[in-house]
């Protein structure tokens, strides 16, 4: 039990202080612009130029950071990619399934090439989505986008 003498603010300041430092709370999860390293984190965001193509044209898709990567080394993104477009007959096959910003710089691209059959086929899509963020960047507003194919036969 504590007792408090009239007149000694000094008590009264100190266990104010103590309650406010129990009082609170313990939340663990990052707020929206954590700093790490020295650095707000950097924000990703995907895109795709064009969004639809005919079957054997090819279309590029873009990561692109906020600011310049300045982590001192290579961001590395994994993603996945699904949609309608079969990747063995509708796509050359992909190389990687990362993405990766080299230090300095804020954005790499991705070549999506469609093949050029001749099925008489409806209209495809190829979606991608960021499935892994790494140390230093954090999803922005755009983390998924769909690539539509159509067909010309």
């Amino acid at each position: 039990m504590v007792y408090l003498k009239k007149g000694n603010g000094l008590v009264i300041l100190l266990l104010t202080a103590i309650f406010t430092l129990f009082s609170c709370s313990d939340d663990d999860s990052a707020p929206e612009d954590e700093v790490v390293g020295g650095g707000a984190l950097l924000r990703a965001n995907l895109s795709v130029e064009p969004a639809t193509i005919i079957e054997g044209e090819s279309s590029v898709i873009t990561l692109t950071l906020d600011a310049p990567n300045d982590t001192g080394a290579s961001l590395i993104f994994d993603f996945s990619f699904g949609g309608t477009a079969d990747p063995l007959s509708d796509l050359l096959s992909l190389a990687s399934t990362q993405l990766i910003v080299a230090n300095g710089d804020t954005e790499t691209s991705l070549m999506v090439d469609s093949i050029d059959d001749t099925e008489a086929e409806v209209d495809e899509t190829f979606t991608l989505d960021i499935s892994g963020f790494p140390s230093g960047a954090v999803a922005g507003t755009t983390t998924n986008i769909t690539l539509t194919i159509t067909d010309n036969d």
